[in-house]
């Protein structure tokens, strides 16, 4: 989604993002004909679509009662969705559960990138990123030793636990925040690294600017600050 926003700027016309937007929309009709008829991994698709308004209308509710289906099902991106959601504040749950579910998905992983392998892609993104999240929940309460290895644990398989660990590195160890930022963004070496944890798109907006001009923007970070999305 992040390179079609990118080659709309390019563009720059009327005509590219009404292109654009009726893609989406007829794709996002797609996977919910999908859904309705059971296609699970579908269902989970148009979550994803309908939490973020993609193609369709924001319905934070309708996501989660779709996520929730999928973690009654086993899967654990249906289970990290909805613990999200809950999180976040954004539908009604009970936080503890929601951390539980995070824990158990994270520690049933070895943090081996080959033990996913077997794993549909997002399936496998979704079991790291219950340890990014879980490192979110560690962070926030102030332990920013558990949040690092977990945050490391996921960078074995999501770019986002990488960067994520990076933003929380100390002064002393700087050389290992920059190695987990160019790992984070596809470099061999950077100059710079993070100092806050950001969301998926604030992370790669920043690699962008990284690979385009060597620097971090500097206001990465900023929207979420001032209200914006939680790092997902």
């Amino acid at each position: 989604m992040w390179a079609s926003l990118v080659v709309l700027g390019l563009w720059g016309n009327a005509e590219a993002s009404g292109s654009e937007f009726r893609r989406i929309k007829k794709q996002t009709v797609v996977l919910q004909k999908s859904c309705d008829i059971g296609d699970l991994n579908h269902c989970m698709d148009f979550a994803d679509r309908t939490r973020n308004g993609h193609g369709v209308d924001v319905d934070k509710g309708g996501a989660a009662a779709l996520y929730r289906q999928g973690c009654e099902a086993g899967r654990a991106r249906g289970c990290v969705g909805l613990a999200e959601l809950v999180l976040a504040g954004e539908v009604e749950g009970d936080k503890a559960v929601a951390t539980e579910s995070l824990r158990v998905i994270c520690g049933g992983w070895n943090g081996s990138h080959d033990d996913l392998l077997d794993l549909p892609y997002l399936e496998g993104q979704g079991v790291a990123m219950a340890c990014v999240n879980l490192g979110h929940v560690q962070r926030q309460k102030g332990d920013t030793t558990v949040a690092k290895q977990l945050y490391r644990k996921a960078c074995a398989w999501d770019n986002l636990g990488c960067f994520s660990a990076a933003a929380i590195m100390n002064a002393k160890q700087e050389a290992v925040a920059k190695t987990l930022t160019a790992r984070a963004c596809g470099v061999e070496t950077v100059d710079v690294a993070p100092t806050t944890v950001v969301s998926r798109s604030e992370m790669e907006r920043g690699c962008l600017s990284i690979r385009t001009h060597g620097t971090l923007p500097d206001d990465l970070g900023a929207a979420q600050a001032n209200g914006g999305a939680a790092a997902q």
